[in-house]
């Protein structure tokens, strides 16, 4: 059975709305290199007085500090101040596996199944004990001490009930399970306690099936306890696991690991419209390793980690941030907190982004890309002279194709077309496959007056790129409609018979084109096949087929 159905007629429309439907490119747009940015859709608010609840692997740890800076409650960290868990690393209350982090709250929430000390705290040696489901790092206890650091976890997590938001970050498929208890453990086993007890601990490779059936288990355990209208934020953790128990290469054990948990996460989030997800994992992994791991190739920098929370802290607590506001995150993200602000002002209303790059317009000096979003908000504005300021003085740029192109186009609207020229056959030259330097240069040729040179390329980009005939026919067509209006005539009425497309627009484009050179055949074959959906656009064809009747 599909996870997800969707009718032919709107997973078309989807493509052609969706923004981020496809990768995009280097000469646009790049959402890959070096960081990653995938896109996502919040469903709720977080409040900036709101609790949040924090379980799961060691990511989980990592965004704790991040919205501890930004002063949220956090009931977890406020456990680790106790003297029970005194001189101990945050990691103490990571939980790997889907079925440890049922565990915990199955003990906290469900009466039916409460921990029971004999079961899992085990006698290392005479009067020493070990809490199987705690990392086996820990030093040995009194039975004591671990009963009641145990008493103290379980109030710990009943205050999930009262958080506005649990965050909860998936680790790992490979897991141990204790025989004599029936119970997954959050850790590796101990190697004393696996000689003590050679037939009792075995390890697991979880299915999809088992790792969801556990974390559905355990948001229902959180719905059904909650005390509010809680919503929950599901992450997959992008730290890998250190090492394998399988006789496989570790990068391949991790694969299986993270793409499973993935796989779980889509399925979860597709059936509770209460969970999230935040593509931390795709964001990470798909990034330069160089900016985005620490040394050992384990851990995330504290600067990429810094950097997704604040992507995420952004869009889910309530807008409205003064400018003190967004120099403290800039100043504790640096600078791959200062380039995403920049795309998102970008996309923001204009007075957003003038005042944004007015007040922080110096990291452009400092940050290619950085340079870029402010050069897009000034094109934006058509200060093309102010786009040509800033790329100019921008650090070198290690892939500079899409600020080659912003010059390019600010040069051309300048009517600088020679200069744009320049730019754009040296991008040529290195047979970049971009549609759109392609179709700049025609335009740049068409502007330059020299329209043999920008049919000849119009060939030379069907030959290199395998597009459809109408769409190179129509780049070209526009690139004429100001230079040379009987080669515009002529390639906008090429491409009505094979015009397959179905952009609405488009047809207006050309049969209104037409009309105005009194090409009223052509104009009105355009029309003939037309359905607006859009109102505004119902209402343009309707004016232009009353004047082709007349």
């Amino acid at each position: 059975m599909p996870l997800i159905t969707i009718p032919g007629n709107q997973a078309v429309s989807n493509r052609k709305t969706n923004r981020v439907a496809d990768w995009g490119d280097r000469s646009t747009g790049n959402r890959v290199e070096p960081v990653a940015k995938p896109e996502f859709y919040p469903t709720f608010t977080i409040e900036k007085a709101a609790k949040i609840f924090t379980i799961g692997s060691c990511f989980a740890r990592f965004i704790e500090n991040e919205l501890l800076k930004r002063g949220f409650d956090l009931p977890v960290r406020a456990l680790l101040s106790t003297p029970l868990f005194a001189d101990m690393e945050h990691g103490v209350l990571d939980n790997y596996g889907t079925p440890s982090i049922y565990n915990e709250l199955a003990w906290a929430f469900d009466p039916d199944r409460p921990f029971v000390p004999e079961d899992h705290l085990l006698a290392v040696r005479p009067g020493k004990f070990a809490d199987l489901h705690l990392p086996p790092h820990l030093s040995l206890a009194d039975w004591d001490v671990l009963v009641a650091r145990r008493q103290a976890i379980r109030q710990m997590n009943l205050m999930a009930a009262d958080c506005q938001v649990v965050i909860i970050t998936l680790g790992l498929a490979e897991v141990w399970f204790d025989t004599a208890t029936g119970y997954y453990l959050n850790d590796t086993v101990r190697p004393s306690l696996i000689r003590l007890h050679p037939d009792r601990f075995e390890l697991h490779v979880l299915s999809s099936q088992e790792t969801y059936g556990y974390l559905e288990k355990a948001l229902l355990l959180l719905r059904q306890n909650a005390h509010c209208d809680q919503r929950v934020l599901l992450t997959v953790s992008p730290v890998p696991m250190r090492m394998t128990h399988r006789d496989i290469d570790v990068m391949v054990a991790n694969t299986y690991s993270k793409s499973m948990l993935r796989v779980v996460a889509e399925e979860i989030c597709s059936k509770f419209d209460w969970v999230d997800y935040y593509p931390s994992y795709e964001s990470v992994t798909l990034s330069d390793r160089q900016i985005a791991w620490e040394p050992d190739l384990i851990h995330v920098t504290s600067a990429f980690v810094a950097f997704n929370v604040d992507r995420m802290i952004s869009r889910y607590v309530s807008s409205g941030e003064a400018t003190a506001d967004l120099r403290a995150r800039i100043e504790s993200g640096g600078q791959i907190v200062a380039e995403d602000l920049a795309a998102a002002a970008v996309k923001a209303d204009a007075n957003y982004a003038k005042s944004f790059f007015e007040e922080f317009g110096s990291w452009s000096a400092r940050s290619a890309t950085f340079a870029l979003e402010h050069a897009n908000y000034l094109f934006s504005q058509r200060d093309d002279e102010g786009v040509l300021r800033v790329l100019s003085g921008a650090p070198s740029d290690n892939e500079p194709l899409a600020s080659t192109l912003l010059k390019a186009q600010a040069f051309m609207r300048l009517g600088r077309a020679p200069e744009a020229l320049a730019l754009l056959s040296s991008l040529d030259n290195q047979k970049l496959r971009s549609q759109q330097v392609w179709e700049l240069l025609i335009q740049a040729h068409a502007k330059n007056n020299d329209p043999e040179k920008a049919i000849a390329t119009t060939q030379a980009y069907l030959a290199d790129m395998g597009f459809l005939k109408h769409w190179a026919f129509l780049n070209l067509a526009r690139a004429f409609r100001d230079t040379n209006i009987p080669k515009a005539i002529y390639y906008y009425e090429i491409i009505i018979d094979d015009f397959v497309d179905g952009d609405q627009w488009i047809q207006y484009e050309i049969a209104d084109f037409l009309a105005q050179q009194q090409r009223f055949d052509g104009a009105r074959k355009m029309l003939s096949t037309l359905r607006p959906e859009d109102s505004y656009l119902m209402g343009q064809v309707s004016a232009l087929k009353g004047l082709l009747a007349g």
